[in-house]
C-alpha cells in the first residue's frame, strides 16, 4: 500500500492527535507528516496540504484555520454552515479550488475533544453538560454522526485522487450493555430499610406496590428487577456478549444498590464476570470526590478476581477533564459514559471509539472513549416517548450507524424490564433492537 504525505507548515499536539484519529485509527493508511516544503515538493506519492494557502505542487488541499495549532479553551466557537446537504463547521469561504470550503481537521478536533464543554458553563440539576447547550442540539445535528458521514466521504475522494491508497471502512458493530444499580428492587435489603419504604408507599397510597413488596419478600413473586438471567436468554441467539456496569459505592441518595459486602450481589457479580465483560460504574458521589473511582474499582476487582479496565459514569455525570483524568489514575483504560442522559444521539459526532485527547493538559492519552447513542432513560422519562415511538427513534438510530459504519451502543437497565411496573411494554422495544441487529440487510 502507498504511503501518504501529509505536510503543514507548523505541527502541534492537536494536529498529531487529529491526524493519528483520522490515518491511523479510522482509515489505516500507512501515513507520514511533514513541515518539510522541500519533503512534500520532492514526494511523487499520494499526498496532502494542510495549511492556509493552497500547495505549491499537487496533491489534496484541506485549507487550515488556526484551531489546531492554539493551545487551551478559550477561543469562540466555531461557526456552522451547510455544506451541501451536511452541517459543517469552521468555513474557509477563501478556499475556492480545495473541494472543501471548511477545515475539515479542525471540525474533527472540535467534535472529538469535546471542546465546547470546556467553554460553556451551562449544567443540569446533576451537573452534567446538557445537550441544549451543545452546538449540535442547537444546530439540530445531534442525531447525525457528522464526523463520521465527512471522514467516509473524505476517504471517497481520497480513494478518487489516488486509486493505491485503500482506506478502512469501519464495521458496523452492536455493543449493549446494561448498568445494575440495584440487583434486586426488594430482596435483600436491611430490615429497616424495607419497613421504612413500606410506610412510604402507605403514606403515598401506592398500595400496588407495597403489596408486591411484601409478595416478594414472602417469596410469592419473583423480584421485579431480577431480570439478568431473561437479559442473558435474550442474547443467547444473537452470539452477542452484553456488557455489565457493576455500582458499588456506598449506598446514598442516588446510590441505591445494595451493599458490596452483600453474599447476594457478590456472588450475582462473580456468576456474570465469568462469562460475560463487566466494568465500573463509578458512584453519583464519585463525580465529586474522584478519589472513589480507585476505591470502587478495586472493590470490583477484589470480587471477580481479575482486573477491571472498562467503566461507566453513574448518572452519566461526566467532567472534563477531571472525570476523565479520575480513569486514567485508577488504571482503567475505557470508558462509556459519552453521550446525553435527556437525548439520544451523537455527542462527540462519532459512533467510532476514539482516545481522549485532554485538552486542558493539551496531550493525547490512552483512554479509550467508546460513545453510547440511546439510553433507556432517555427515551422514556427525559423524551417522554411511548414503547411504540421509542422503537421507531431507536431503530432509526441504528440504521445511520449501519450506513455509517461503527458501534452501535446502546445503554439498558435490568429494572427496565420490570413488566408489571412503570416499564410495562419497554421490553418488546429491547427485543425489537435485538430482531433488526440480526438482520444485517434491513435498512
Amino acid at each position: 500500500m502507498a504511503t501518504l504525505l501529509i505536510f503543514s507548515p507548523q505541527t502541534s499536539p492537536r494536529l498529531r492527535y487529529t491526524l493519528e484519529e483520522i490515518f491511523r485509527y479510522r482509515l489505516a493508511i500507512d501515513f507520514r507528516h511533514t513541515t518539510d516544503p522541500s519533503s512534500y515538493l520532492e514526494w511523487t506519492g499520494p499526498k496532502i496540504t494542510y495549511s492556509p494557502q493552497p500547495p505549491g505542487d499537487g496533491g489534496i488541499w484541506i485549507p487550515a484555520v488556526p484551531f489546531l495549532f492554539e493551545s487551551g479553551a478559550n477561543a469562540s466557537l466555531p461557526t456552522v454552515i451547510r455544506n451541501g446537504d451536511l452541517p459543517a463547521l469552521f468555513p474557509v469561504f477563501e478556499a475556492s479550488g480545495s473541494g472543501w470550503s471548511f477545515d475539515l481537521f479542525a471540525m474533527v478536533f472540535f467534535m472529538l475533544s469535546r471542546y465546547e464543554e470546556y467553554l460553556i458553563s451551562e449544567r443540569d440539576e446533576h451537573g452534567r453538560f446538557p445537550s441544549s447547550s451543545s452546538m449540535a442540539g442547537r444546530e439540530g445535528f445531534l442525531e447525525t454522526p457528522l464526523v463520521d458521514l465527512w471522514l467516509n466521504r473524505f476517504a471517497e475522494k481520497l480513494q478518487h485522487a489516488y486509486p493505491a491508497i485503500k482506506p478502512a471502512s469501519p464495521p458496523f458493530y452492536f455493543l449493549p450493555s446494561f448498568d445494575i444499580d440495584q440487583f434486586q428492587a426488594y430482596k435483600y435489603k436491611p430490615l429497616w430499610k424495607q419497613i421504612g419504604a413500606g410506610i412510604r408507599d402507605l403514606i403515598s397510597g401506592r398500595f400496588p406496590s407495597f403489596f408486591r413488596r411484601i409478595a416478594v419478600i414472602s417469596g410469592m413473586e419473583k423480584d421485579p428487577f431480577d431480570t439478568v438471567p431473561d437479559i442473558l436468554r435474550m442474547h443467547s441467539e444473537t452470539g452477542v456478549k452484553p456488557l455489565f456496569f457493576f455500582l458499588l459505592g456506598e449506598p446514598g441518595p442516588h446510590d441505591v444498590n445494595h451493599s458490596y459486602r452483600h453474599p447476594m450481589l457478590r456472588a450475582g457479580i462473580r456468576q456474570l464476570a465469568n462469562g460475560y465483560p463487566v466494568g465500573i460504574h463509578p458512584s453519583y458521589r464519585s463525580a465529586d470526590r474522584l478519589t472513589l473511582v480507585k476505591e470502587e474499582k478495586e472493590r470490583l476487582e477484589g470480587i471477580c478476581g481479575h482486573q477491571i479496565r472498562k467503566s461507566r459514569q453513574h448518572f452519566l455525570r461526566l467532567r472534563l477533564p477531571e472525570s476523565f483524568r479520575a480513569l486514567l489514575e485508577a488504571d482503567l483504560a475505557e470508558d462509556y459514559s459519552m453521550g446525553y442522559a435527556d437525548a439520544i444521539g451523537f455527542r462527540a459526532g462519532t459512533s467510532v471509539p476514539f482516545r481522549w485527547y485532554d485538552l486542558a493538559g493539551e496531550n493525547a492519552t490512552g483512554l479509550l472513549v467508546v460513545p453510547f447513542q440511546v439510553m433507556d432513560i432517555t427515551l422514556k422519562k427525559y423524551m417522554g416517548l411511548s414503547p411504540e415511538e421509542a422503537k421507531k427513534r431507536m431503530l432509526d438510530l441504528v440504521n445511520v450507524v449501519r450506513r455509517t459504519g461503527g458501534t452501535f451502543c446502546c445503554i439498558w437497565h435490568n429494572s427496565s424490564f420490570d413488566e408489571k411496573g412503570d416499564w410495562r411494554g419497554w421490553t418488546a422495544v429491547y427485543r425489537a433492537l435485538l430482531k433488526d441487529i440480526q438482520n444485517p440487510f434491513l435498512l
